[in-house]
């Protein structure tokens, strides 16, 4: 049930984030508008009648899509019609969803009412939390309910053309985060990696002390409203020090794998360093159960060290224009 609730609030926020903090193009299709790029809609009835290149992105009282769309369909409306085919993934909250076209990836739908007409098809898994489901299409995917699951989702899921790219994405993204912490941070880096695999004991506790007691000290810095640049300075330092984690975690994992593999592996040979530690990360960190887990355990080491070894570059610098006087 938890995990329902989770998923609910968390597609309602992309849905609102997506409509109010990204610069938003009016368009609509009924007035003959080519669309060759995203469409992003906020009105009271939204008809898509021309072929839509990107996503789509509405939150509306009423939405017909009778075109067909090339990427995602993204919606928040009373009444939704998909009409055409979708070719990525359909993710909608609405009282009444009508699917009569053929969607390309998964469907999603949280509300009241989902129909899957009989000519419809629905090309990977379908989620949906409604009340009532009129299901006659056809899926090739399973079909999952807060009260009833496939056996196996997890693993339909991980194997789904849609997931793979996604992670793919990020492991790409993860290479480019540490090829720049490399160019601009070598010697930083290289003593963060040095300590992560030293003193591991010593980091977790560190880190776990940094991943609690922050956003706690912003809470706090927030409360006296004359410390609130300092606590959103911090948060955003906090948040960038924790995705840089996933990078330094791979990093120290793949130094390990590399120098077991040749105990002449130095620090120099950074390229399959990063590329073995990404992948295994990935890896580790989809592991179903101890997935969370490991990630969680990877931060938290990593978060460590990176303390350890900002708190000795501080006192470095601090030390230096004294060593200049004498």
């Amino acid at each position: 049930m938890g995990n329902v609730f989770r998923r609910k609030i968390v597609l309602a926020t992309l849905l609102l984030g997506a409509l109010f903090l990204l610069p938003t193009v009016f368009l609509s299709a009924a007035e003959g508008a080519k669309i060759t790029d995203n469409l992003w809609a906020l009105r009271d009835t939204v008809i898509v009648a021309q072929p839509v290149a990107g996503d789509v992105i509405v939150a509306a009282e009423t939405l017909e899509i009778r075109a067909p769309v090339r990427g995602d369909v993204i919606a928040l409306a009373r009444t939704i019609l998909i009409d055409a085919p979708v070719g990525g993934s359909v993710r909608v909250v609405g009282e009444t969803v009508t699917i009569r076209g053929s969607i390309g990836r998964a469907l999603t739908v949280i509300g009241n009412t989902l129909t899957v007409e009989k000519q419809a098809t629905i090309g990977e898994y379908t989620w949906a939390s409604v009340s009532q489901l009129n299901a006659e299409g056809t899926f090739k995917g399973p079909v999952m309910t807060p009260e009833k699951s496939e056996p196996v989702p997890y693993l339909t899921m991980i194997t789904s053309p849609s997931f793979l790219f996604t992670r793919l994405i990020m492991l790409f993204g993860l290479y480019i985060v540490g090829l720049v912490l490399i160019m601009l941070a070598r010697r930083p880096t290289a003593m963060t990696m040095s300590c992560m695999l030293s003193e591991p004991l010593k980091n977790m506790s560190w880190g776990m002390l940094g991943l609690i007691v922050t956003p706690i000290m912003c809470l706090i810095l927030f409360g006296t409203v004359i410390g609130i640049p300092l606590a959103l300075l911090t948060i955003v330092f906090w948040a960038a020090m924790v995705y840089c984690a996933h990078v330094l975690a791979a990093l120290a994992i793949g130094f390990a794998i590399m120098h077991r593999i040749d105990p002449h592996h130095h620090f120099h040979s950074i390229m399959w360093t990063l590329v073995v530690g990404g992948i295994v990360w990935t890896i580790l960190t989809h592991i179903p159960v101890l997935g969370w887990f490991i990630e969680l355990m990877g931060i938290i080491w990593a978060l460590g060290a990176c303390m350890q070894v900002l708190r000795l570059i501080l006192s470095e610098l601090n030390e230096q224009p004294q060593d200049g006087k004498s």
